[in-house]
């Protein structure tokens, strides 16, 4: 095991318990998803003689609730990114305490994926590849090329059909090979996952699966942290894939368990589009097993239609009283450009379902004025071009001549102030 603290891999559904993982990286009884088990007492020794205040501020500062051995670490910029007191938001959401996770500005690659793409490309590092491989919709391929960049590995990244062209842009920058597929995302990544398993060459998000999605807790672990360890009462979660909201759910169950949390449960919600919510109608149907779509939505990074985990994380979500909200691409670009008037966070539609979800439930008496909410907001919108172009106002007017100038500025005088959003 390559932490003190980490004891084994349990099935997600049957339970069956390896103490190595195996080559495939899933149940060899079910097939289904494995997730790493640690020895709590441990660390919360370790958190006793070094609490995490006194510790670097980026995802390793929860290094003995992460599957990696002691020692130097990549991604030591990645993590902690700000939570925001989102007060004029709130005022129009009908929220009084309502905070926006912000990993737009997550670093290298301005998104979520950075956290759990460090943890898998460690492992990878950790066990002697040289090489890597992922499946993504667009940020993994852009975080997996430049952290494969700055640690000097090789890596391959494959695409579908449907990908923003400035993240494959983006993702070239760094050098690394893509390869574009003409299928569904979850076609590629039935490619990709025979690919991995015939060749041996590690897939971060298929072969190191259990050790890139421990990296999706971190947000969890920081939110506490950054509320002076009082979780919320609400933490609203885009899902694609699940992996963010099946360790948002794990990760403030292991606050718990370590004692740096008092035990008030937080309701994990699911965001979803509706033109691909298969996650969040098992969630609202009661659900063990989801139904797969062909996405269609603009929220190209959360569009996958067949989640393998989807019918655990359904099953997960509901056990902590969390629900779920699918909303339609209007919603979503009005929500991205409300988050962006009123707190300056331009997020990619990822981002805006979040804050559409939370309007929603709001709306329907999910989530109270009093409660504390936190959103989390994933990826930053500069990555997709095309629907930031769809916010209204977003269009740039053509240059007037200089000679008009003094009369320009003439009526904004006269205009006075606008008023706040």
């Amino acid at each position: 095991m390559p932490s003190s603290a980490l004891r084994a891999f349990t099935c997600s559904l049957c339970h069956a318990v390896y103490r190595e993982l195996p080559f495939a990286a899933v149940c060899e009884r079910c097939s289904k998803p494995l997730s790493a088990l640690y020895e709590y007492e441990s660390v919360r020794v370790a958190l006793r003689e070094r609490p995490p205040a006194e510790r670097p501020r980026n995802l390793w500062r929860f290094a003995e609730m992460l599957p990696v051995a002691p020692g130097d670490r990549i991604g030591v910029a990645t993590g902690f990114s700000p939570l925001v007191r989102a007060e004029r938001l709130g005022r129009r959401l009908g929220l009084d305490d309502l905070w926006i996770k912000n990993d737009t500005v997550l670093a290298p690659s301005l998104s979520y994926k950075d956290r759990v793409v460090s943890v898998a490309l460690q492992r990878a590092l950790e066990s002697g590849q040289s090489r890597v491989g992922c499946v993504s919709t667009g940020n993994v391929g852009n975080s997996v090329a430049a952290i494969a960049a700055r640690v000097g590995i090789d890596a391959t990244i494959f695409y579908p059909r449907q990908v923003d062209p400035a993240k494959v842009v983006s993702t070239a920058a760094y050098g690394r090979r893509i390869i574009r597929l003409d299928g569904t995302y979850d076609e590629v990544n039935a490619v990709c996952r025979r690919l991995a398993l015939e060749t041996g060459i590690p897939f971060v998000n298929i072969n190191l699966r259990p050790y890139y999605a421990e990296g999706a807790k971190t947000l969890a672990y920081e939110i506490a942290e950054q509320l002076d360890w009082r979780p919320p009462d609400h933490c609203v979660v885009p899902v694609a894939g699940t992996t963010l909201i099946r360790k948002v759910v794990k990760g403030f169950w292991e606050l718990d368990q370590v004692r740096l949390t008092d035990g008030n449960p937080t309701r994990v919600h699911a965001a979803q589009a509706e033109g691909c919510s298969p996650v969040a109608r098992a969630v609202l149907d009661g659900a063990d097993e989801i139904e797969p779509c062909v996405p269609d939505t603009l929220a190209d990074s959360i569009a996958i239609g067949a989640p393998s985990e989807g019918g655990i994380a359904a099953h997960e979500i509901r056990s902590v009283g969390g629900t779920a909200a699918a909303v339609p691409d209007a919603e979503i670009v009005r929500a991205m450009a409300l988050l962006a008037e009123t707190e300056g966070i331009l997020a990619e539609p990822a981002g805006g379902t979040s804050v559409a979800a939370a309007a929603a439930l709001r709306a329907n008496g999910t989530i109270s004025r009093s409660d504390r909410v936190v959103v989390a907001v994933t990826g930053n919108a500069l990555k997709t071009l095309d629907a930031l172009a769809a916010l209204p106002g977003a269009q740039v007017a053509d240059a007037l001549p200089l000679a008009e100038a003094d009369g320009v500025f003439e009526r904004w005088l006269g205009e006075g102030v606008a008023a706040s959003p």
